[in-house]
Formats: C-alpha cells, sequence, structure tokens
C-alpha cells in the first residue's frame, strides 16, 4: 500500500512539472513571435520609407505594386513563421499527452491487475487511442488551415503579378474560395459520419463520444469562422489596394502610406487574435481530457473528480488570464507606435529624410526596450505564480497522508 501511495505521489509531481514546463514553453513561442512580427513591421516600414526616396524616377503605379508585392512577400513569411510556431506547440502538445497516457495506463494496470478483470483496461487503451485519434484531427485541420491560407495568398501574388484585376479574375478567385470552403465542410461531414459509425450501444461510451463530437463541432465551427474573417479582410484590403493604384495619380504618395501602414496593422491585429483563438481552444481541449481521464480513472462519486480537476483547471484559466493580458499589452504598444508613425509622416513635410529616420529609429529602439520590460516583468510573475501554486499543492498532499498514517497506527496499538 505504501509503495502505491509513493508511486501516486510521484506520477502526481511529474505530470505537475510536465504541465508547468508546457506552460512556459507556449509563453516563451508566443514571445518570439511577438518579437518576430514587430521586427517585421519595423523593415516593413523601413523599406517603405526608402522607397518613397528612391524611386523619384519610375511612375506611381509600378512603386505602389512592388511595395505592395513586398507586403504580400512579407506576410508570407509571417504565415510560414506562424505555422511553424503552432506545428511546435502541437507536437509538444501531443508528445505531454502520450506521456501522461502512458502514466496514466501504468497506474491502471497496477491497480486493475489485483482485483478485476482485464475489461477496465481494454476500455481505457480504447479511451487512449480515442484522444490519440483526436488529436491527430486537430493536427490535421491545423494543417489544412495554414494550406488554405498559403493557397489564398499564392493568388493574390499571382493576381497582383498579373497587375488587372477584371471582373473574370474577381469571380475566378471568389469561386475558388467558395470551393475550398466546400471542400472544408465535406471533410468535416465525413469526420462526422465516421465517428457515427463507431459508437457503440453501451452508456459510458456514447456518453465519451458524444463529447469529443460536440468538442470537434465547436472547434471546426471556430476554424470556420476564423478563416471566413480572414477571407474577408484580404479581400477588402485587395480592394483597396486596387483602388488605390486607381487613384494614385492625382493623390499625393504620403497618404497612400499612412493607409498601406493602417492595413498592415489591421492585418497584425488579426494574427494576434487567431492566435488567441488557437491558444484558447487548446486550453479547452486540455481542460476537457483532463475531466474524461480523472472520472474515467477514479470510478467515484463526481465530488471527488470535480475537486481534483478544479485545481488544475483554475491553474489552467489562471496562466490563460496571464497570457491574454500580455496579449492585449503587446496590441497596446503596436497601436501606439504605429500612431507615433503616423504622426511623425504628416509632421514630416519639412524636415529632411534624414533627420525623420532617424527619429523613427529613436522611437523603435525606446519602444522595443520598454516591450523587453514588459516581457520580463510578465515571465517573473508567472514563475512566482507557477511556483506558489506548487508549493501549495504538495504541501496539501503531504499533510493530509501524514494525518492518515498516524491515526492508522494509533489504532492499531491500542487493539
Amino acid at each position: 500500500m505504501m509503495m502505491m501511495m509513493m508511486m501516486m505521489m510521484m506520477m502526481m509531481m511529474m505530470m505537475m512539472m510536465m504541465m508547468m514546463m508546457m506552460m512556459m514553453m507556449m509563453m516563451m513561442m508566443m514571445m518570439m513571435m511577438m518579437m518576430m512580427m514587430m521586427m517585421m513591421m519595423m523593415m516593413m516600414m523601413m523599406m517603405m520609407m526608402m522607397m518613397i526616396k528612391t524611386m523619384k524616377t519610375t511612375t506611381m503605379k509600378t512603386t505602389t505594386t512592388t511595395m505592395m508585392m513586398m507586403m504580400m512577400m512579407m506576410m508570407m513569411m509571417m504565415m510560414m513563421m506562424m505555422m511553424m510556431m503552432m506545428m511546435m506547440m502541437m507536437m509538444m502538445m501531443m508528445m505531454m499527452m502520450m506521456m501522461m497516457m502512458m502514466m496514466m495506463m501504468m497506474m491502471m494496470m497496477i491497480k486493475t491487475m489485483k482485483t478485476t478483470t482485464m475489461k477496465t483496461t481494454t476500455t481505457m487503451m480504447m479511451m487512449m487511442m480515442m484522444m490519440m485519434m483526436m488529436m491527430m484531427m486537430m493536427m490535421m485541420m491545423m494543417m489544412m488551415m495554414m494550406m488554405m491560407m498559403m493557397m489564398m495568398m499564392m493568388m493574390m501574388m499571382m493576381m497582383m503579378m498579373i497587375k488587372t484585376m477584371k471582373t473574370t479574375t474577381m469571380k475566378t478567385t471568389t469561386t475558388m474560395m467558395m470551393m475550398m470552403m466546400m471542400m472544408m465542410m465535406m471533410m468535416m461531414m465525413m469526420m462526422m459520419m465516421m465517428m457515427i459509425k463507431t459508437m457503440k450501444t453501451t452508456t459510458m461510451k456514447t456518453t465519451t463520444t458524444m463529447m469529443m463530437m460536440m468538442m470537434m463541432m465547436m472547434m471546426m465551427m471556430m476554424m470556420m469562422m476564423m478563416m471566413m474573417m480572414m477571407m474577408m479582410m484580404m479581400m477588402m484590403m485587395m480592394m483597396m489596394m486596387m483602388m488605390m493604384i486607381k487613384t494614385m495619380k492625382t493623390t499625393t504618395m504620403k497618404t497612400t502610406t499612412t493607409m498601406m501602414m493602417m492595413m498592415m496593422m489591421m492585418m497584425m491585429m488579426m494574427m494576434m487574435m487567431m492566435m488567441m483563438m488557437m491558444m484558447m481552444m487548446m486550453m479547452m481541449m486540455m481542460m476537457m481530457m483532463m475531466m474524461m481521464m480523472m472520472m474515467m480513472m477514479m470510478k467515484t462519486t463526481m465530488k471527488t473528480t470535480m475537486k481534483t480537476t478544479m485545481k488544475t483547471t483554475m491553474m489552467m484559466m489562471m496562466m490563460m488570464m496571464m497570457m491574454m493580458m500580455m496579449m492585449m499589452m503587446m496590441m497596446m504598444m503596436m497601436m501606439m507606435m504605429m500612431m507615433m508613425m503616423i504622426m511623425m509622416m504628416m509632421m514630416m513635410k519639412t524636415t529632411t529624410m534624414k533627420t525623420t529616420t532617424m527619429k523613427m529609429m529613436m522611437m523603435m529602439m525606446m519602444m522595443m526596450m520598454m516591450m523587453m520590460m514588459m516581457m520580463m516583468m510578465m515571465m517573473m510573475m508567472m514563475l512566482m505564480m507557477m511556483m506558489m501554486m506548487m508549493m501549495m499543492m504538495i504541501l496539501k498532499r503531504r499533510t493530509r497522508r501524514n494525518t492518515r498514517r498516524r491515526r492508522r497506527r494509533r489504532r492499531f496499538t491500542w487493539t
């Protein structure tokens, strides 16, 4: 019995550690991404400014098209980076889940081998398989999303290359997008059908599968919404750009650049939102899985399971909140930067190009410093919180177990 207790404790501790590690890794990735994005934006701004200065001889249309091309390229790069990060995260999640499952299985086998038949273990294995399948599906979905985005980007690039945004081309692109959406829908339907087919008559299995189904549905809906939003944004941006090219003969360059900056800002915001959504979904999935596992493991009353799960969920929530806060801060910072840049652009009429660029550089440096400081603060906070949580949990567990043992010993001596 003592050995069992020790084993359990060890397992729990290990799990906790894993979770913490994962969270930290995620946070780090997010930070990296933010920094990269910021750098990209700065680079783009610089390039734009340089282009404004250098391309005097060429016609207005060519300059704008080149700018657009550059922007598109940058966007592509960003997307690629995002994909990479996402994939990494997903992989990590998968690994963690696998490890946890292994532990669970081990525990289950130790428990069930003595008294009960092999039936329980097999059901557990089945559950594990289901979870794994779910994870795989998630991965697939993500991949599809990325592919879609890439395709969209390519199409836009093509349209840019042609330089002629006629009604026919527009129609074709829209139809293509529609087709893609249809494909996505079809795939979802197929998946659903597959899941329905695999369902069996037993109560436990049906409930779990239903839960899974619901989760899947929710996920798909979210993805669809995101995709739609992105598409709309892209289309709008394209339209705006085309309009700008058409009307550029009369208007000054300053206005166009500001417009472009604004557009970029919008795009950046969208990306941030996407990231947030993804993170949220992942967290939700994790929570759900944990709950399910707990229920499957401890075949006791709901009260106990709820108690145990609540701790973990609370921790997750805290982390989520922190992340959100960070995101908001970043966004605010970016917005501020953009505003400042626009202001500077407006003020640029009299002063020379060199001075303005210098000023901008200085501003950027300042902003970067600020960001770094903020990040450091946040990280420290996070660490502190984690430590506190860990300590609390360990303490609680220790006290409980010791008291129980003492009581038992006393009773034994009396008899």
